[in-house]
């Protein structure tokens, strides 16, 4: 019997490497990825996320004035402090589950939906889960204006001070969708802890 699976010889890899981009509060970070499917629903995955601030407290502007040598000054000052992450890593298993598939239900869960088909492009629901491995510096802002003698100044800028590393458990959700035998896309949620601030955000990625 001579079926379009017999044509078929293009075997599909176990590695795959994926990059996209998504959120952290209000900063955008790159997120890159390799993993290795153990089985067909099950692989490790390890990877990087770029930096972001992850905190921020700032205190109400404060304004003194007075004179000093006989020539009049004024101050108007905001500090603050931040907290940024460094490039972080992370290390875990993804479980992936078809909710569109004509291919035998190889997993531990019923298919959804058994009936329809997507010309074998199997949308996948799955889940993912491990440790973020995080560093974040921590730093005093500063901005305001100085007046001086008639000249006004305008300070800014951020002063490290110290840093800290650390390690926090990490989950997500998100669908795949395949476009060819060696692509697919990604639109996931995860969410961690890092230095003792609950992030989470929403990414897009290219597999």
């Amino acid at each position: 019997l001579i079926t379009k699976k017999s044509f078929d010889t293009k075997k599909q890899s176990k590695y795959y490497l994926s990059t996209g981009f998504g959120k952290i509060k209000n900063d955008v970070v790159a997120n890159f990825l390799a993993g290795y499917k153990l089985f067909p629903n099950l692989s490790v995955e390890g990877g990087l996320i770029t930096s972001a601030e992850v905190h921020s407290i700032s205190s109400s502007s404060s304004t003194t004035s007075g004179t000093t040598d006989g020539k009049a000054y004024s101050i108007t000052a905001n500090a603050g402090l931040k907290t940024a992450s460094n490039t972080s890593y992370l290390l875990g298993v993804n479980y992936s589950i078809p909710v569109f598939s004509n291919r035998p239900n190889t997993v531990p869960f019923p298919k959804l939906m058994p009936n329809l088909q997507i010309n074998n492009n199997n949308l996948e629901f799955y889940s993912k889960a491990g440790i973020l491995f995080w560093g974040v510096d921590y730093s005093l802002t500063l901005d305001g204006t100085i007046t001086f003698d008639g000249v006004t100044y305008s300070p800014s800028g951020s002063i490290p001070f110290a840093n800290a590393k650390g390690s926090d458990m990490y989950f997500g959700v998100g669908v795949s969708y395949p476009l060819t035998n060696e692509t697919s896309i990604r639109y996931e949620y995860t969410k961690s802890e890092i230095a003792g601030v609950n992030v989470g955000g929403f990414s897009g990625s290219a597999v």
